[in-house]
């Protein structure tokens, strides 16, 4: 179903640069304790290689009707008090495929920072580089500029609705361990946790979907506690994710691990975002 691109910009490898690009030195940063943060990260992430992006073959997943399947759990509607709005948030997730520029990776992922704030429309909650310029975005322009909600629809009252009913985390009373035991035949331990003993194949495709977009690793089959809480609220009836947020949260502190050995990963989301910004030429 998945297979990988090694797309990366002027034909070189996902580690090491052959140019220095000025916008790496963050000129346009005024702060001076922000730029030297900047540039200490920048330092340990030109140390990694990013995870080559994946694409989905959703020509095949329709052919054997597997995308038939899917649709029930990453295509809902949400109702409240007269309130109705078809949510696909997850099916955009999954169909976004871009190649990856590692000069855009490293200029996005040494930079962003993200507030964590309630505030879904607060256009200071997320700052990032990207393209030699500071960028503010809202967690919903940044939904919207990547293509997972359109722009129209997310400034609708009902949208507003939506968000104040999606979660962010497990409800009271629900634990990863505790839900697990649902859905698959071992007990959780978040470490060894995997998708093999997960009961119901359309589960297991879900989590194949988000380990190649999310995560861009084909191979994973590890189940991590996000990736439980993601999967909670895909296939549970009437509960939605608060994708605007996870997604920044995951670009801020999920996609770059602090391990020297591990790659990074949120490539894609950063060449969507560049297109969004008309940083990208034919």
């Amino acid at each position: 179903i998945f297979f990988s691109k090694n797309m990366f910009s002027r034909g070189q490898s996902s580690r090491g640069s052959q140019r220095d690009f000025p916008w790496l030195h963050f000129p346009q940063i005024s702060s001076n304790s922000t730029r030297t943060r900047s540039k200490k990260k920048l330092v340990e992430l030109q140390k990694k290689e990013i995870c080559a992006s994946n694409t989905v073959d959703w020509e095949w997943l329709g052919r054997v009707r597997y995308e038939e399947d899917l649709a029930p759990y990453i295509i809902k509607t949400f109702e409240h008090n007269g309130v109705s709005i078809t949510c696909d948030g997850w099916s955009s997730v999954f169909r976004i495929q871009e190649p990856i520029y590692r000069e855009l990776c490293l200029e996005f992922f040494s930079t962003i920072h993200f507030q964590g704030v309630d505030d879904y429309y607060n256009p200071g909650s997320i700052t990032f580089c990207l393209g030699g310029k500071v960028r503010h975005s809202s967690m919903v322009e940044l939904a919207w500029r990547l293509g997972i909600y359109d722009q129209q629809v997310v400034n609708t009252d009902a949208f507003r609705t939506f968000l104040e009913h999606c979660h962010k985390a497990f409800t009271d009373g629900i634990t990863s361990s505790s839900w697990w035991n649902t859905i698959a035949n071992k007990v959780y331990i978040p470490k060894s946790a995997q998708e093999g003993s997960i009961r119901s194949p359309t589960h297991h495709l879900i989590h194949r979907l988000m380990s190649n977009t999310i995560n861009q690793r084909k191979d994973d089959d590890k189940f991590s506690n996000l990736y439980v809480f993601f999967l909670w609220s895909i296939i549970t009836p009437n509960t939605f994710c608060n994708i605007p947020w996870c997604i920044a949260s995951y670009l801020a502190e999920g996609a770059v691990n602090d391990r020297k050995t591990s790659k990074f990963n949120g490539g894609m989301f950063v060449t969507r975002l560049a297109h969004s910004y008309r940083l990208m030429t034919s």
